[in-house]
């Protein structure tokens, strides 16, 4: 398994892209979830097998899960994802640093390890003027694809239309600030979700 294996894997939209949560029914995908997703993926996991180990995260830290099914059900915990995935996010302290401080296969967030507001996977680094990403429900952020949905199409984030404020490191339509995960950090925490969820027999070992 490789960064440029990881990366690849953020061109296939996910599939499913929603978890079921007992007494809710189905509650879609988001950017943070379609991260995790591809990074199952690329420990071997099948499209279905990353969702449901993706499943088992969510509806952990789920509040209507967590009461029998009788509370607001959500999508993954934002600060849960924060903690497992993202602890040891870089601030990328300005566009000009930005070439420097990334490579392929390396997850962006924009905002904070402690809440992150918009995951994508970086694709492609072809010098300073070309550092393209993926992501899910990139609306929002970037201003482009559909609102929950993924977007089938990599984005230049060089381009001055991606940031608020480049000198200051304030990025897309929410000017938040933009931090790096590495992909060796990123896939630790996948392999410990993917073995804690095989151990406590949320999934099955295959």
């Amino acid at each position: 398994m490789t960064a440029l294996a990881f990366s690849r894997l953020s061109k296939i939209a996910p599939d499913p892209w929603h978890v079921a949560h007992p007494g809710a029914g189905n509650i879609g995908y988001t950017c943070h979830m379609a991260a995790m997703h591809w990074a199952q993926m690329a420990l071997g996991a099948s499209q279905m097998r990353a969702n449901e180990i993706v499943g088992v995260f969510t509806r952990l830290h789920c509040p209507g899960c967590k009461a029998n099914g009788s509370g607001v059900h959500t999508s993954v915990s934002t600060t849960a994802y924060g903690h497992l995935f993202c602890r040891r996010a870089v601030l990328i302290p300005d566009r000009n640093s930005l070439h420097g401080m990334v490579e392929v296969g390396d997850v962006l967030i924009a905002g904070l390890a402690a809440w992150p507001m918009h995951t994508m996977v970086l694709r492609q680094k072809r010098g300073a003027g070309h550092i393209t990403v993926r992501g899910f429900n990139n609306l929002g952020t970037l201003g482009t694809g559909e609102r929950d949905r993924y977007d089938p199409v990599s984005h230049n984030i060089t381009q001055d239309k991606y940031w608020k404020d480049p000198a200051a490191g304030l990025f897309g339509r929410g000017a938040a600030p933009l931090c790096v995960v590495r992909h060796a950090d990123f896939m630790e925490a996948s392999r410990m979700l993917r073995d804690e969820a095989m151990r406590t027999g949320a999934v099955a070992a295959h």
